[in-house]
């Protein structure tokens, strides 16, 4: 029964948990940082997030 449960049903279940997390972030990444960030003078690349930083178009 165990073997039977990792064989058949543990794959779909971690792809859409996988997949969930994946989604998350991309979101998460559109709005989010609302500002520039610099580390050490240099700006960080996709920072602020697509949606801030094109908000004057």
């Amino acid at each position: 029964m165990n073997s039977l449960f990792f064989a058949y049903a543990a794959p779909p279940l971690l792809g859409a948990f996988i997949g969930y997390l994946t989604n998350r972030v991309a979101i998460r990444m559109l709005f989010r940082p609302l500002k520039r960030w610099r580390v050490l003078g240099i700006p960080v690349p996709m920072t602020p997030g697509v949606i801030p930083s094109r908000r004057h178009e």
